[in-house]
Parts: structure tokens; C-alpha cells; sequence
């Protein structure tokens, strides 16, 4: 595999979904600098339907484009414009985008089919260690062991996190890859979160629909074996929801989308479940992000062998 050392490395995964010429779909992709940073506020733009979105603060962005665009231009303050074919694999410029099935950060590639784009299934793979230690090296330590941060100007750790308004006890109930924003506040935190954020605050804001329950766990995976253990982990995670061979069903209707370690599953009957980390059930809203499959909803799961 050919590898460029860069100024600017771009990332673009893409998403399965179908597309028509008056339709626009999003493009979903990952920023990152020559040294792994998260590249903030760079601005993308598809050159041929001229629609354009700014990076957020974890280096995310989502594009709509049409049938028309073919290729995108990445603008990043102080630098030269960089143009990207979004047609097939054929790169231009000076971006090298190693999109193959090893790369680090994004995977997936576009094809064509019929005149029309047809977007292939890729995927992230960023962890909170990374986002701290890329983004904030000077002000914050992350430790994975707990789910929190230290923060060095606060001489202490961080005890308040905030999910789409929601207090969550620590950052390992959150996956990374679904967080739009990260929002850090030192200071004056203690009369606004009380007692808990004597100490500041992590304010994260989803790229889940706000209206869309959200279930995370808090359960100790590794003390489950079997069918049943399965079981109780997946109906763990809200009501409604319920497990049959391999299957999961929310709210009646059987989920057809299961992503393991970013890579999509038929089902989860192989699965043991004393190797998950963690789990994370969305019922409905994810079909921009992850195509008609997820019309039931999604299961996303980050699993790893402990025995």
C-alpha cells in the first residue's frame, strides 16, 4: 500500500443508500491533520451542487450531494484548497485518501450505478483516548479505564457528562463515532450541574436525532455466558426490546442492521457476550446515516475477545 506523507490528511467514509438526481444524500466523513488531529471549522464543499458544511469540533462532517457533484473541495484556514474526485477511487490534489480496509480511520469508496452514486458501506474508528489526546493534549487526561477526564487547570477529575441535555454517568456509557460536538467547560460549572460539576463538565452533543431514545448500558457484560446471557444483555437495553435467535426486535419489528467493531453482521447469534464492551440500541431516525437498513433501527456494538 502507497502512502503520501501530507499537510492534510482527509478521511471520507461513505454510507450505503440510494440516491436520484433531485435527491440529495449526505456524505459522512473524518478530518484529521499530518499529525492524527482532529481538523476543526475546515470547510467542505461538493463542486457541482455548491452545498457545503464546516467540520465540527471533533473533525465530523456529513455533505449532502447529488449525482451532479463529482468532486469536493476541502478549504482549511491558512491552506491552499485541496479538490477530491469523488468518483470512483481516482484521487487528485494533495490528498492522499487510502480508502482500503486497512486504513486507520475511514473505509469504504464510491462507485457508480446507472448514472447515479452508489454509496458503499464505511465506517469510523476513533476512541475517546484519541479525541482528547489529539484535540486537547494541554488541558485534559483521559483515562479509559474509568470513562473520565482530568482536568489540569482544575487540579481534579471531571464529574459531570451531558448527553443531548441528559447527565451520563461517565464517557464509556457514549460511542465516540456518534458524537457531533464536544463542548469543555473548566470553570463556573457549580452552580449550573451542582455539586457534581465542581469540577467542570463535558457537554456532548450526539449525531443522533434529538428526538430518537438513546439506550445506554451500564452492565457488567463479562459476567454473562450463553443464549441467556445474550439475552439479558440485549433487553437490557430498554424496554421494548427483546432478543430471538440472533435477532434483536424493538418495539415488535426486527432489527436488520447490526454492526459489530464497525463491521456490519448478518446477526449476533455467534456472539458471546462476556466479550462485549459495550452496546448501544438506536430505535429509529439513523436512515440518513445509515441507509434503509436501519429503518427498524441499529444495533452498534463494540466488542473484543477478554477470555
Amino acid at each position: 500500500m502507497k502512502l503520501v506523507k501530507l499537510s492534510l490528511l482527509a478521511v471520507l467514509a461513505a454510507f450505503s443508500v440510494p440516491v436520484t438526481a433531485q435527491q440529495a444524500e449526505a456524505m459522512h466523513g473524518y478530518l484529521r491533520d499530518a499529525w492524527g488531529r482532529p481538523v476543526e471549522g475546515a470547510e467542505i464543499k461538493a463542486l457541482g451542487s455548491g452545498a457545503r458544511v464546516l467540520t465540527d469540533t471533533a473533525g465530523f462532517y456529513s455533505l449532502p450531494v447529488t449525482s451532479k457533484d463529482r468532486r469536493v473541495r476541502i478549504k482549511v484556514k491558512y491552506t491552499k484548497p485541496t479538490r477530491v474526485k469523488i468518483k470512483g477511487v481516482d484521487l487528485s490534489g494533495d490528498v492522499n485518501m487510502d480508502l482500503s480496509l486497512y486504513d486507520a480511520y475511514g473505509r469504504g469508496f464510491f462507485t457508480e450505478k446507472d448514472g447515479e452514486h452508489t454509496y458503499v458501506l464505511g465506517s469510523i474508528d476513533v476512541s475517546w483516548e484519541d479525541i482528547f489526546k489529539m484535540r486537547y493534549p494541554n488541558h485534559t487526561i483521559y483515562d479509559p479505564e474509568t470513562g473520565r477526564v482530568f482536568f489540569r487547570g482544575n487540579q481534579g477529575w471531571c464529574d459531570y457528562y451531558e448527553l443531548d441535555g441528559a447527565p451520563v454517568a461517565d464517557l464509556n456509557a457514549v460511542m465516540p463515532q456518534l458524537i457531533r460536538s464536544i463542548t469543555i467547560i473548566k470553570f463556573g460549572t457549580s452552580n449550573k450541574y451542582g455539586g457534581a460539576g465542581q469540577n467542570g463538565a463535558v457537554i456532548l452533543e450526539s449525531r443522533v436525532q434529538r428526538n430518537t431514545p438513546v439506550q445506554m448500558s451500564t452492565i457488567n457484560y463479562s459476567r454473562l455466558r450463553g443464549e441467556e446471557g445474550l439475552k439479558k444483555a440485549v433487553e437490557f437495553q430498554g424496554e421494548g426490546i427483546t432478543y430471538r435467535d440472533g435477532y434483536v426486535w424493538i418495539d415488535g419489528k426486527r432489527c436488520e442492521l447490526y454492526i459489530i467493531n464497525d463491521m456490519e453482521v448478518k446477526n449476533i447469534a455467534s456472539l458471546h457476550p462476556e466479550y462485549i464492551d459495550d452496546m448501544m440500541i438506536v430505535r429509529s431516525g439513523v436512515e440518513k446515516t445509515y441507509g434503509e437498513k436501519a429503518r427498524n433501527g441499529v444495533v452498534l456494538i463494540n466488542a473484543s475477545r477478554k477470555k
